[in-house]
């Protein structure tokens, strides 16, 4: 294991429990659930163009994909819920979630040193809800994500990673109530099936860093470090159950425009583990429904 930690933090020892703080729940799953979802299909103009690859961020090389997966997980509830002139810039442009934002205001200081779902809640808890990227557009672009395991983030090394916290820059209209974990195949399903997006986590080993199509479902190459995405479908492939995941490495970066099948049912890599919810709806739209967990709803 590296010296210098990238990626979400909960999957190295001595900060498994960095999430411990956020609640949890159990969800059953529903039933007449639908056996296969794909949320590029269900909210098309969400993600934009073909397969969804214009949704798909590049983090570069920075280990700040526990950001991204929050920032993305957020933006697809938000549109989900269904307001698209509070969601959407134009009919085939939906706006985004800023990464910066959520880096630049954590209280712990953790951007390309890679971070964790309870410390980006602390961001947007300091930032009066959600930014918007057009507002604090992403500064530690540069370089080459399929490196961020391995090299140090370049002149985007400490924070507050490129650009001063502005305490007061949440989006009139964009509501917010927290960051619930959930853990499990069937909670895991039951919240995708309702329409929302996932924070999910895994550890990431040589060959993940070349998946492309088909399931991945060998770990092998060695462990290079823990990594977070956010869950956009669930469904079934020549026999393999799978996540679809949507990373932060680029359309080009990864898997089929930046999306990647992840076996479902094994806990593979740990990906059942810790999911977390984050809950996000735009006003006069689909609020989530009420949850055991506590939260503690922002916005205006």
């Amino acid at each position: 294991m590296q010296h210098v930690m990238f990626g979400e933090l909960s999957h190295y020892k001595g900060y498994e429990h960095v999430n411990d703080e956020l609640p949890r729940i159990h969800v059953q799953l529903e039933e007449g659930a639908p056996s296969e979802l794909d949320f590029r299909k269900q909210y098309p103009k969400c993600y934009r163009l073909e397969n969804g690859k214009e949704a798909v961020r590049n983090q570069a090389q920075c280990g700040s994909c526990w950001a991204f997966a929050v920032a993305s997980a957020a933006m697809n509830n938000l549109c989900h819920s269904n307001r698209a002139d509070k969601s959407m810039a134009s009919a085939d442009d939906r706006f985004e979630v800023s990464v910066q934002q959520i880096m630049s205001c954590n209280k712990d200081k953790r951007g390309c040193n890679g971070g964790n779902a309870a410390g980006a809640h602390t961001a947007i808890v300091k930032t009066n809800g959600l930014s918007k990227e057009r507002d604090y557009r992403y500064r530690c672009g540069k370089g080459d994500p399929a490196d961020h395991f391995d090299k140090p983030s370049g002149d985007c090394n400490s924070a507050p990673w490129g650009a001063e916290c502005a305490s007061n820059s949440a989006v009139p209209g964009w509501m917010y109530a927290g960051v619930t974990g959930v853990s499990g195949e069937e909670s895991m399903m039951a919240l995708v099936s309702k329409g929302h997006s996932l924070y999910v986590s895994m550890d990431v080993y040589g060959n993940f860093m070349k998946h492309a199509s088909g399931v991945y479902k060998t770990l092998s190459g060695g462990k290079k470090g823990g990594h977070a995405m956010a869950c956009v479908v669930y469904g079934n492939e020549g026999g393999d159950k799978y996540w679809l995941l949507q990373n932060s490495w680029g359309p080009g970066g990864w898997g089929v425009d930046g999306y990647g099948k992840v076996l479902r049912g094994r806990d593979l890599a740990g990906i059942e583990k810790n999911a977390y919810w984050v809950k996000s709806w735009v006003s006069g739209g689909k609020k989530p429904e009420c949850s055991d967990g506590q939260s503690t709803e922002i916005g205006r």
